[in-house]
């Protein structure tokens, strides 16, 4: 079953084992999964990411998310928050 035809929205993992159940709860880790092209993985009940290509070093991601939820590049994501704390700053009489 994949993400797009499951009609209750629900993400199905491969692996079971998660860092809290290794590690405790609080605990910050990075998930590492292996993908193959037309693979996905899932965020919740509501964020897909699929692999949709490769081409040499570059891989070609497609992301299904609520219009709610903001979608951003790592670096255009860190370049927003940059710009939200210097707007902060200047509300609050900062430089």
């Amino acid at each position: 079953m994949t993400f797009a035809d499951n009609p209750h929205n629900v993400c199905f993992l491969d692996k079971t084992d998660t860092w809290t159940q290794r590690h405790g709860k609080g605990m910050t880790a990075m998930l590492v999964l292996k993908r193959r092209i037309d693979e996905s993985i899932c965020i919740g009940n509501t964020i897909e990411v699929k692999i949709l290509g490769r081409d040499g070093a570059t891989i070609k991601l497609g992301i299904s998310a609520p219009p709610d939820i903001p979608v951003h590049r790592k670096e255009i994501a860190e370049l927003i928050q940059r710009q939200a704390e210097k707007g902060a700053r200047k509300q609050n009489g900062g430089a």
